[in-house]
């Protein structure tokens, strides 16, 4: 996606994955879970990348030139 948005002509992308699947399932098991340890886990599973393909959402963010 971050290679469409380049090729668009958008600029300063952000891509950034969340919700580690481990982690958006356990609500499913009524097992309640604080946000801002979702995005603490999400932040450290994602500064390992190997994991990254668990992420099941993803955002970019990027600027149209003027």
């Amino acid at each position: 996606m971050t290679r469409l948005a380049r090729a668009a002509g958008f600029i300063d992308i952000v891509y950034q994955p969340f919700m580690w699947a481990p982690v958006g399932v356990l609500p499913y098991a009524k097992i309640p879970v604080d946000p801002a340890r979702s995005l603490r886990i999400d932040r450290l599973i994602a500064r390992l990348r190997v994991f990254n393909f668990a992420f099941v959402n993803q955002v970019i963010i990027a600027q149209r030139p003027r």
